[in-house]
């Protein structure tokens, strides 16, 4: 290129890259640059041009085939013994598949990283809940050391039963390293009556409730809520509700939970007296 930036030459490479013969009064690299790059290169080659600067920047470039390949465009100034710029001299490099394999290795390196951050969520999840059937087993474990009466310790050794089965569910859970890495939770969808879940949840949470000597209605209809879900997922689900309803409510509160059916859904209300959230948190 001339002083000025134009451009008085090109060699055999770029007319067999991109079709083009014989060189334009114009700048006919412009108009072969994808449209999303044209600014940036022009301005940067402004930029060059009134600096004396190496001008450096990667553009798509259209091929002779009409499709776009991206390109590494450089040109450094030529000067004399004064320093003044006699011509510039300019290089398009193929960079192309290179700029590929990097987008490809960039995406793999956020999936990994994302499917890290999913598998720490999930180990997260587990040990929380892993931790809600401990307390009732631990206190028919203690029932069945201080009574001698057989329907104590027959209730005190189904209790244990329940829990130690739900806590296996959620170990299986931690044991399938597959699921484990991609963040997952299998559900095990079956005909579940939501009352045996609520029972099932109030039985984790029940020591909780008694040493916060708190007071627990729940409201049920007589007939069974029949739902189609994951027993244990949805036990999990009340069983955080009323945690959370015992934790963040003073000792002697009240907790209330009810269910009802309505539209065709069972919908559930856990409520309590305790401060709750402040209203600018909520959303």
């Amino acid at each position: 290129s001339l002083p000025d930036g134009h451009a008085d030459y090109y060699n055999r490479q770029w007319y067999d890259y991109t079709g083009q013969e014989g060189v334009e009064t114009s700048e006919p690299w412009v108009g072969l640059l994808h449209p999303d790059d044209r600014a940036e290169a022009l301005a940067r080659w402004q930029a060059s041009l009134r600096t004396g600067e190496v001008y450096e920047v990667q553009y798509r470039l259209r091929h002779r085939s009409g499709t776009y390949r991206w390109v590494l465009g450089r040109a450094v100034p030529v000067r004399d013994e004064a320093g003044r710029i006699t011509r510039w001299m300019g290089t398009c490099t193929d960079i192309h598949e290179q700029r590929l394999a990097r987008r490809a290795l960039e995406h793999s390196e956020r999936a990994l990283r994302e499917a890290d951050r999913r598998k720490d969520e999930f180990l997260a999840m587990l040990a929380h809940e892993l931790r809600n059937p401990l307390a009732p087993i631990s206190t028919a474990a203690q029932l069945l050391m201080l009574s001698s009466d057989p329907a104590r310790v027959h209730a005190a050794g189904e209790v244990i039963g329940r829990q130690v089965k739900h806590m296996t569910e959620l170990v299986d859970d931690l044991l399938d390293v597959s699921r484990v890495t991609r963040g997952l939770v299998h559900l095990e969808m079956e005909t579940v009556d939501f009352k045996t879940v609520v029972a099932s949840a109030i039985e984790q949470v029940r020591p909780l409730i008694d040493a916060r000597q708190h007071a627990l209605r729940t409201r049920l209809p007589a007939a069974p809520l029949w739902v189609r879900g994951d027993r244990t997922r949805l036990t999990q689900i009340v069983t955080n509700l009323l945690n959370n309803a015992a934790k963040f409510t003073a000792p002697g509160g009240e907790l209330d939970l009810g269910a009802e059916v309505a539209d065709g859904e069972v919908v559930l209300h856990v409520r309590d007296n305790g401060a709750g959230s402040d209203p600018a948190l909520l959303p």
